[in-house]
């Protein structure tokens, strides 16, 4: 009877280490193999969605967007490239291709393709994040497999063209600055700065806070969005809201054109090839500051 016994538990270990081992390798075979990659070769980024690319590229060492080279938001890229570099599965969702459930269909999924000069370092499509919000379906390489990725994906690669654009308008050395020359409307004025205090030509009394302000806004300022279907030629014959010239060791100009119905303002820089679109609250700021500065009643 004790041999019977021993027989019995030494058929349920050697099941039970069968059953384990070949779970293991299942798993391994189950699970692709994620080649690693040089994300400093990574050279374009596209991103598909329901047939419309967004195409993010180096062009002279920079990251540019679309094939009219926009200057890309480099921070935005870097957090793509990171993620293409560090793309980890975890589980086996579903072998059946059922795409629309898990929003890999052509519809709602989001196509990535990045590449180097040779050609494609990796391809996958990202569908809906988990519940968790810890993990993201994805497919790879067009294949029928939908599998757990690591993190939130989807966030980092729904992107549009106006989205990975470079928002900042200007970069100005505030320190460097000589003199501003503002105007709006029939007011005008020019402020000099001479031993790190600011004075106007005709020596009304000027605030310091407000002068200082203006500059620091106006030194590192970036928009909400630019527009896409007018360019600078078109305002030119437009009426300025409020103009602004900073003499730095070069010119600077900076011009607000009236607010839009979507209470943004339009304008246009110097240091900016594009026409950008100001959110009322930066602009408000930018106003209040003038209106101080030109003795103009504050406007409610």
């Amino acid at each position: 009877m004790k041999k019977e016994y021993f027989l019995l538990i030494f058929a349920i270990i050697a099941l039970s280490a069968y059953l384990f081992l070949h779970n293991r390798g299942q798993d391994s075979y189950l699970l692709p193999q994620i080649p690693e990659i040089d994300e400093a070769k990574i050279e374009s980024i596209e991103i598909i969605r329901n047939d419309q690319a967004v195409n993010c590229y180096k062009d002279d060492g920079q990251w540019v967007v679309t094939q009219k080279k926009f200057p890309g938001d480099t921070r935005l890229i870097e957090e793509m490239i990171a993620s293409i570099k560090g793309l980890a599965i975890t589980t086996l969702i579903s072998e059946k291709e059922n795409l629309k459930r898990y929003d890999l269909d052509k519809a709602k999924s989001i196509k990535v393709i990045a590449k180097d000069k040779d050609g494609i370092l990796r391809r996958f499509s990202i569908g809906k994040t988990a519940p968790t919000q810890k993990h993201t379906f994805i497919t790879l390489n067009d294949q029928k497999n939908i599998y757990h990725a690591k993190g939130n994906i989807r966030r980092i690669f729904n992107k549009s063209i106006d989205n990975l654009r470079d928002k900042q308008i200007q970069k100005i050395d505030l320190n460097n600055t000589k003199s501003i020359k503002i105007s709006k409307g029939a007011s005008k004025r020019i402020i000099t700065k001479k031993e790190s205090q600011w004075q106007a030509q005709d020596d009304a009394e000027l605030i310091q806070q407000s002068a200082n302000s203006l500059i620091e806004t106006l030194s590192d300022l970036r928009c909400s969005s630019y527009l896409e279907t007018q360019t600078k030629t078109d305002f030119k014959s437009k009426t300025p809201f409020l103009k602004i010239t900073l003499e730095t060791e070069q010119t600077f100009e900076f011009i607000l054109f009236p607010k839009t119905e979507q209470n943004k303002y339009p304008g246009v820089s110097s240091q900016n090839k594009y026409v950008f679109l100001l959110e009322d609250h930066l602009a408000d700021d930018i106003i209040s500051n003038i209106n101080t500065l030109l003795n103009i009643k504050q406007e409610s």
